[in-house]
């Protein structure tokens, strides 16, 4: 997916959230995860050029940077798809890790 942002911005976390779907109630939240993006954006504000998210770019770039895990779907290393560990509530309100 391509996204517009103007930089520079207040913020730059990029959130995901799943919820299930209920026929008969509510769609009740089941996790959320968070990428922060403003290293990625600011090396596409230096380069003047679109970046892609790949393995290739966390492993020499991101990476040694601290950036957060991310778990690549395969060895190829121009893959783009990766996981982010999702996190919800328990029935204590407490945040944990859930898929």
């Amino acid at each position: 997916m391509k996204y517009k942002v103007k930089v520079p911005s207040k913020e730059y976390a990029f959130t995901i959230q799943m919820y299930d779907r209920d026929f008969f109630k509510s769609n009740d939240m089941i996790g959320e995860a968070q990428i922060n993006l403003q290293q990625i954006i600011d090396d596409c504000s230096l380069v003047k050029e679109p970046l892609t998210l790949n393995e290739t770019y966390y492993e020499e770039v991101l990476k040694p940077r601290k950036f957060q895990k991310l778990r690549f779907e395969n060895t190829d290393t121009t893959s783009d798809s990766f996981w982010l560990d999702m996190k919800s509530k328990d029935s204590d309100g407490r945040l944990e890790k859930n898929g």
